[in-house]
């Protein structure tokens, strides 16, 4: 059994990304391997057989307290504490090279794309969730990775519990217009989305910038499942300043269920609590066309997301940790 370095400008890097895969990916936005900041990829082979996969990233904007890490991503392995070893020492000798202290994954190459390992919570995965093998966590842990960073899911029953808020109110008052997004022009909305986002999202943790063309395949690969209902543009004076980005849990065939994934605005202080009244407006649509639920997805558990998730009753749903290594 033995550890190989594949560069991503060789002719056999084909065999790294197309090595059958054990995680279960559901409509997944992220398919093929992102070659921004891709090092290289490490796979470990027997007698022929490819047995574990990891793709090794310098990405320069990925920092744990102003220090430089590696970022270790699309992991594949069968479930042998020998293989992750192999790979996670190969990569720790690589992150010596380039002076780096510490490991950190798995993200594959920045938070736009698949990150984290659910370590708690409801097995069965939502619509677009990625989900590993349950042993990957155990591999990386017995690998002496501890967690760097903690996420959650929370689910909103929708019944009469569910606090209200005065979203009426909140429009008169600052100007802001609400609309669903339109399907026919869904790329011009996209990007003033994208724009939006790299704008929001630029204090967050391992945050790092994104093409808007790149930003924008993203969500044009899921159109079909888009309903417009479920994606709530903001606007002042035409421009977008907020917006709430759900689908249907079309994975859940017992209940009907909203997830949302996105939520953001301006970080201009005007626009204080527009993601509280966007969420509202949501949760009242989604109570009046008879949803059960809605799941605040994948949000830090230190971000503004949770005090959301507070105020309309959420309960626990599932945990992620994204963990680190020192080398």
């Amino acid at each position: 059994m033995q550890s190989y370095i594949i560069h991503p400008e060789s002719n056999q890097f084909t065999v790294f990304r197309e090595m059958p895969g054990f995680c279960v990916e559901h409509h997944e936005i992220d398919k093929d391997v992102n070659k921004q900041y891709l090092l290289c990829g490490i796979i470990v082979k027997s007698n022929g057989l490819i047995l574990g996969r990891v793709a090794v990233y310098k990405n320069p904007f990925h920092k744990v307290e102003d220090t430089p890490v590696i970022s270790l991503g699309y992991y594949e392995s069968i479930n042998d504490q020998t293989v992750a070893d192999l790979l996670f020492e190969r990569a720790s000798d690589l992150a010596k090279l380039y002076n780096c202290t510490s490991i950190i994954g798995p993200i594959n190459g920045s938070t736009w794309k698949n990150y984290r390992y659910q370590t708690g919570g409801v097995s069965d995965p939502f619509f677009l969730e990625y989900k590993s093998p349950e042993y990957y966590l155990a591999l990386w842990r017995n690998s002496d990775f501890t967690a760097l960073a903690h996420y959650l899911s929370e689910r909103i029953d929708l019944d009469q519990s569910v606090r209200k808020i005065n979203t009426d109110a909140y429009y008169l008052r600052t100007g802001i217009r609400v609309r669903g997004v339109n399907i026919d022009s869904f790329e011009s909305d996209l990007t003033q989305i994208g724009v939006l986002s790299l704008d929001s999202f630029r204090q967050n943790f391992l945050y790092s910038p994104i093409g808007i063309l790149d930003f924008k395949e993203m969500y044009l690969r899921i159109t079909d499942w888009i309903d417009p209902n479920l994606v709530l543009v903001a606007e002042d004076e035409g421009e977008v300043v907020g917006y709430i980005f759900a689908v249907r849990n079309y994975n859940d065939t017992s209940q009907k269920g909203v997830i949302i994934k996105t939520l953001a605005r301006s970080n201009n202080t005007k626009y204080r609590g527009l993601g509280s009244v966007l969420s509202a407006q949501l949760i009242d649509y989604a109570r009046s066309v008879d949803y059960d639920y809605v799941i605040n997805a994948y949000f830090h558990s230190d971000n503004l997301s949770n005090n959301t998730s507070k105020k309309f009753n959420a309960k626990p749903y599932k945990e992620y940790e994204l963990l680190t290594k020192t080398v």
